[in-house]
């Protein structure tokens, strides 16, 4: 490395979910006072839209340029009306363009951070080594992965914020500009450790002050506890959404609830469980719709999308019955409660254009702080003795008949 090299670095996280419809868009870019970042999602800043391609951001005396992507599958992967007047193009099309217009801005070294699995960022990285990107950081897989293409660390660091990407730059800026980077190593910092163990990481000051007094308003709107929880309920997992989806369909009444899977932020316990931790496991302010499906229409949901089921069970002889154990009629008339998400076809359901007139019902969680207040437990007699813990269908959704 010449003498007027100089090294920068920088660290970063996945962030899941687009900030929904283009006014909350436009209200949470002002609240929160960064810019928003989109080479590919149109109209951009200039074209009277809410997003720039990149900006440019000075560090220890070097000018790096952020490129922002998210994945052109993010329609299907939200509420479609959510994305109104967005368009979602190609990345690595908007990478073309971008890329030389961030260097010719006077980026001395360019990364792109984009809401897009690193499997689909890797082979793009690989077929344009000119680019020499500093990092192509992912968060959209939940899969942790950390290679090298050519000069570029390709980085996804995972979900629920168990590990982040830290990546140190070596920059000449003596060099012609596109030319300017030396060197880039990144690497994953595990932040998991075991309960009661100290941290392995020490927590910076200025957040833990900002976090402890967000903790305090929080506390007290939402630390009533209300239940317990001897074993971790974990997100994904039979315990933790065979718990949700039996509470909605009882309490709507329902013979099937649905839930699309990854519909759980994080795990149930162990340890008390509060107002704020319903919170936390179901963060969006989802509302719950009953919608009339025939059998037919039931089993096409179930084939194309999969998800968590209550009031349905895929049997020894991979055939789907009710869980009393009738078969599921293809002329009759059911009820399934499902969230607005999937209603409006997230995840593929077609609930929708199945019944464009379902009903929409109260929010996704009083149900269950219903429940659990109504049904005490205590250490010794956790939230797990009491949910049903076995997998009602299988994982691969292309198997089901």
């Amino acid at each position: 490395v010449s003498p007027p090299s100089s090294s920068s670095g920088f660290t970063f996280a996945p962030t899941y979910g687009t900030p929904c419809a283009r006014a909350f868009f436009s209200n949470d870019a002002r609240a929160q006072g960064v810019p928003y970042v989109g080479a590919n999602v149109k109209p951009l800043l200039d074209e009277g839209g809410l997003t720039r391609p990149f900006v440019l951001v000075r560090r220890q005396g070097v000018t790096v340029g952020v490129i922002g992507l998210s994945t052109r599958h993010t329609p299907e992967s939200g509420m479609r009306d959510n994305y109104k007047g967005l368009h979602f193009g190609d990345e690595e099309r908007a990478l073309v363009k971008q890329v030389p217009a961030a260097y010719a801005a006077g980026a001395d070294v360019v990364v792109v951070i984009g809401h897009i699995c690193a499997e689909e960022l890797r082979p793009i990285v690989a077929r344009h080594p000119d680019w020499r990107l500093a990092l192509a950081g992912g968060g959209h897989c939940h899969r942790a992965a950390l290679d090298q293409v050519f000069a570029t660390p390709v980085v996804e660091p995972g979900a629920f914020l168990r590990s982040y990407g830290r990546v140190t730059v070596v920059v000449d800026p003596t060099r012609r500009a596109g030319e300017r980077l030396v060197s880039s190593r990144a690497e994953l910092v595990d932040l998991t450790y075991d309960e009661g163990a100290p941290a392995p990481i020490a927590p910076d000051p200025g957040v833990a002050a900002a976090v402890a007094g967000w903790q305090t308003k929080t506390d007290a709107a939402l630390g009533e506890v209300i239940g317990h929880t001897d074993e971790a309920l974990e997100p994904d997992t039979p315990p933790l959404v065979n718990f949700l989806t039996d509470r909605w369909r009882e309490s709507a009444g329902a013979d099937v609830a649905i839930l699309n899977r990854y519909g759980t932020r994080q795990a149930l316990g162990p340890g008390p469980i509060s107002l704020g931790t319903i919170y936390s496991v179901l963060p969006f302010d989802n509302k719950l719709v009953k919608v009339k499906l025939s059998g037919s229409q039931l089993l096409e949901d179930v084939r194309c999308c999969g998800g968590h089921v209550s009031g349905l069970k895929e049997g020894a002889d991979r055939v789907l019955r009710l869980s009393d154990g009738r078969a599921i009629e293809p002329g009759a008339s059911y009820t399934v409660v499902v969230t607005d998400y999937t209603y409006f076809g997230g995840s593929g359901f077609l609930f929708e254009k199945q019944d464009p007139q379902g009903v929409f019902g109260e929010d996704w969680r009083p149900s269950l702080i219903r429940w659990l207040k109504a049904h005490p437990t205590s250490p010794g007699r956790g939230l797990e003795k009491l949910v049903d813990r076995e997998a009602r269908l299988p994982k691969d959704k292309n198997e089901r008949r």
